[in-house]
């Protein structure tokens, strides 16, 4: 007879939960079919005490597309749970690389801890993509304004975006002749401050965004695709963008195939390959979505996958 788990996840405030969508409802949603106990944590209720990871949590009771609703809030030990799915959405801010320390102390307790929170902390989600030069479009990621402008008159077109945000939030798509590049750039790296990412922009984000789910270092068998709503250039859901799910194809198995081995090396058991014209763009591994869209349009039991692939993951622990 297969372990009954107790599976906890650190998300975000209720109020920013909406279930018919939120692919970490559908993860409670696998959970409870497979007899697994569910258990909701938020950051600001985790703490540790003389060596030891604990928490406020609370048992989940109904999770689904219509609902999640959760009873009294109990103080915990991190320990007592077979797994923690750490699905805080980013920013990745102080808030939570502090959330990221306690959860290291939860792994030195005996859970097991997705993803880790090392690599967490260590890897950008835009940035963790570079280290697949071979795969990703031309890139640059700089403070400078002068050596952001100059790449930019290399390329016809370029996208700019903030190295921290998700959902499409604070990106541009200009080209050498934009009269208000000098201002884009000032505004993106608060003049010279923060880095920046800076991209040949595809003209195939036309033909949709692709998103790869990537379990434990194996790629899904479909891929979300995402379409830019009329007139935007952005697929991102969050951005009003449509989509549609299919199989996955050759161009996505190579990539799958590069990348994860080194997933499953950081520790990283759930992943997203954002992918445009054949071009890794993004590694997403705060909190991957898309998970309930591939299930509901193709029948693929993501959520499922994972649940079966957290359980032998904390086995081996």
């Amino acid at each position: 007879m297969n372990k009954i788990m107790k599976i906890a996840y650190v998300m975000d405030p209720p109020g920013a939960i909406k279930p018919y969508k939120d692919s970490s409802i559908a993860l409670m949603q696998a959970a409870n079919a497979k007899g697994h106990e569910n258990f909701y944590l938020m950051q600001d209720g985790l703490y540790i005490k003389n060596n030891m990871a604990g928490g406020l949590c609370a048992p989940v009771h109904k999770a689904d597309e219509t609902a999640f609703e959760y009873g009294e809030w109990q103080d915990r030990p991190l320990g007592d749970f077979d797994v923690i799915f750490m699905r805080k959405d980013p920013p990745v801010d102080k808030a939570f690389i502090q959330t990221t320390y306690i959860l290291d102390q939860a792994m030195r307790d005996g859970a097991g801890v997705i993803n880790s929170p090392a690599a967490l902390r260590h890897y950008n989600e835009k940035i963790y993509a570079s280290l697949f030069p071979d795969l990703i479009p031309q890139t640059l990621i700089s403070a400078n304004a002068d050596q952001i402008y100059a790449f930019i008159q290399s390329l016809e077109r370029a996208v700019l975006k903030p190295v921290d945000m998700m959902g499409g939030y604070g990106v541009f798509v200009t080209d050498k002749q934009d009269h208000n590049l000098d201002v884009i750039i000032e505004m993106l790296t608060g003049g010279g401050r923060t880095h920046i990412i800076v991209q040949n922009f595809l003209p195939e984000i036309q033909n949709g965004d692709r998103r790869l789910i990537m379990i434990n270092g194996a790629i899904a068998d479909h891929a979300l695709v995402r379409y830019p709503k009329d007139g935007s250039l952005r697929g991102n859901m969050a951005a009003g963008g449509t989509y549609k799910v299919e199989p996955i194809n050759d161009r996505d198995r190579h990539i799958a195939g590069i990348v994860g081995p080194r997933l499953v090396q950081d520790g990283i058991i759930l992943a997203g390959l954002d992918v445009i014209g054949g071009h890794l763009i993004e590694i997403n591994h705060t909190s991957p979505t898309g998970l309930r869209e591939i299930h509901n349009l193709a029948g693929e039991d993501v959520s499922g996958k994972i649940i079966e692939s957290a359980a032998l993951y904390t086995a081996r622990k």
